[in-house]
């Protein structure tokens, strides 16, 4: 069996390995046990995502404050495990041009909220009795880049069940985007694809991108577009596609956008 042929089997291994979390989804009751099925959002920031990509496709808006309630009374607009949940809003609005966070002027998820009465959550001031204006809209805290990319990709899907899944399944396959790129850096400073194989496949499997392959948050997009721009760097000397993938990543987190620098004084040398 020659070089090219194991490495693709170590690769197909590896990315059968990324996808079996895939099939287990965490339970959405503590003593119950782990789930088998369409994978789902956990905890986190991931539903604080999700409930962003869930307006922008069903509302078609940003305004999160009808979506949180939602959660509260039993909906799924922040996945189906924080149905019904004294879900904390990662949200912020403004007042008279000053800005509020939502967490500087209610209760956090884990204190005891006041109930309706259908025993529905309802987010609870910490001093004062009501909130006096708490019909303002709510925006998110997070930078929309993340959920108005995977809007784009996942346009169309009606059902929020497999939109939740179709969010998750996403990270796999970024995950398998940046090992191809990895790979294709890889192979422009070693001629042994087999050592770039086992190279990818440690990588891959022995640090927490195989966490990050089954959760919904923006550092496995991050990590397949920063391989990507080098790769295309590397191997094109063009900047257009380096620049597309620093851009995508600057709009889901800023700072990401300093990975710019590095590549233009890469490409000036």
């Amino acid at each position: 069996m020659n070089q090219r042929v194991m490495s693709r089997l170590l690769l197909a291994t590896t990315a059968v390995l990324l996808f079996i979390p895939q099939l287990c989804s965490y339970p959405e009751v503590p003593d119950d046990q782990t789930v088998i099925g369409l994978p789902k959002v956990y905890s986190g920031d991931e539903p604080h995502y999700y409930i962003v990509l869930y307006s922008l496709l069903f509302d078609g808006d940003l305004n999160l404050q009808n979506n949180y309630q939602n959660v509260h009374q039993g909906g799924m607009n922040a996945g189906s495990r924080m149905s019904g949940s004294s879900l904390d809003h990662h949200t912020i609005w403004f007042d008279d041009g000053v800005m509020t966070r939502w967490n500087d002027i209610y209760l956090g998820w884990d204190e005891p909220w006041d109930l309706d009465e259908n025993g529905h959550h309802v987010p609870t001031p910490k001093a004062n009795p009501r909130d006096q204006n708490g019909h303002h809209p709510e925006y998110s805290t997070h930078p929309a880049g993340y959920p108005l990319f995977l809007a784009a990709l996942t346009f169309g899907i009606s059902d929020p069940v497999l939109l939740e899944s179709a969010a998750v399944y996403l990270s796999w396959i970024a995950t398998l985007w940046a090992m191809s790129s990895m790979m294709s850096l890889l192979q422009t400073f070693q001629t042994s694809t087999w050592t770039c194989a086992v190279i990818v496949s440690l990588i891959f499997l022995g640090t927490p991108i195989w966490h990050y392959s089954r959760a919904m948050f923006s550092e496995i997009w991050l990590l397949a577009f920063t391989v990507a721009a080098f790769s295309a760097m590397v191997n094109n000397s063009s900047g257009f596609w380096s620049g597309t993938f620093i851009g995508l990543g600057t709009l889901m987190n800023p700072p990401f956008a300093l990975l710019g620098i590095v590549l233009m004084a890469a490409s000036i040398r």
